[in-house]
């Protein structure tokens, strides 16, 4: 069966240049993206009419200890608020990450490259309620999220490498994301399981998450069951606190936060899992030589 990887239509080809042009563009007006204006600015370059665009934020990450994150728990339940979408006080989240056969995606972080950007389809509790196609750009300091919706049908023929569908939503996200496909060649390459705990704090537009039990699959299986083979990433003991916020971070947000021992990274949850993978097979390659 041919699959939408072996050619490119000319729909395609004439898209992708004018992706091209527009994401050439380096002076891009910052203000307008924390107003959040850019939510349905569809002249933008960065967003389609079904698509949701978060303004342009800030993200601090935090390795800390269980210890830790007892502390901070007890202060954060008094005065903030936990994510509506939480059941009791946590949901559990997966995503499958895609990368080209260059491994850009992992070689930009890593090298620290000022503007790059990955895409990964995220789903919240095992369910297909809710699949998110999503894509994380970031520029300096600032980080910008933009997502769209997708069906369990949809998502299997993205797996399948049927991809021509992605180009009748209207939806930028999906034509930018089918051109990726085809062009770069992006496939799935790892899928990342964590648990979250998440706050929310209004002003400042902050949010706080403490992510644990992060796993990575030891291949790309199915979405949707648990039972995946899969490893843990994190040290015992340790987890990871994520501080979002997007125009400013409110003093008693900043005297919350502060602990003793907590260490500040820059490695996504994505590369973590990679490097671990890598280390697992390097491992097993050492032990059977």
């Amino acid at each position: 069966m041919v699959s939408d990887m072996d050619a490119m239509p000319d729909k395609a080809e004439h898209e992708l240049s004018a992706y091209v042009s527009e994401t050439d563009e380096t002076a891009w007006d910052f203000s307008k993206y924390f107003s959040g204006e850019a939510k349905t600015d569809e002249n933008s370059g960065f967003t389609g009419e079904n698509a949701i665009v978060r303004p342009w934020r800030h993200e601090l990450k935090y390795l800390i200890s269980d210890s830790e994150v007892y502390v901070l728990n007890r202060r954060f339940s008094q005065l903030l608020s936990l994510d509506s979408h939480a059941t009791g006080n946590k949901y559990f989240i997966r995503s499958l990450y895609f990368d080209d056969e260059k491994g850009t995606a992992l070689n930009d972080k890593t090298a620290g490259t000022f503007y790059r950007k990955k895409y990964r389809i995220r789903i919240y509790n095992l369910s297909d309620n809710v699949i998110m196609l999503e894509r994380k750009r970031k520029e300096g300091a600032y980080i910008q999220k933009t997502s769209t919706g997708l069906s369990r049908i949809e998502l299997e023929n993205i797996l399948s490498g049927n991809y021509s569908f992605l180009l009748n939503r209207n939806d930028r996200l999906c034509r930018e994301f089918y051109i990726e496909l085809v062009s770069k060649r992006l496939h799935p390459v790892i899928i990342v399981d964590y648990d979250r705990i998440p706050y929310v704090y209004k002003y400042g537009d902050v949010r706080l998450t403490f992510d644990y039990n992060l796993k990575a699959t030891a291949a790309c299986g199915n979405m949707f069951d648990l039972e995946e083979p899969s490893f843990d990433v994190l040290e015992p003991g340790t987890q990871i606190l994520e501080v979002k916020y997007t125009e400013y971070l409110p003093d008693i947000i900043r005297d919350l936060l502060k602990v003793d021992a907590s260490i500040q990274v820059s490695a996504s949850k994505y590369v973590m899992c990679l490097e671990k993978r890598k280390d697992i097979s390097s491992r097993r390659n050492f032990s059977e030589g």
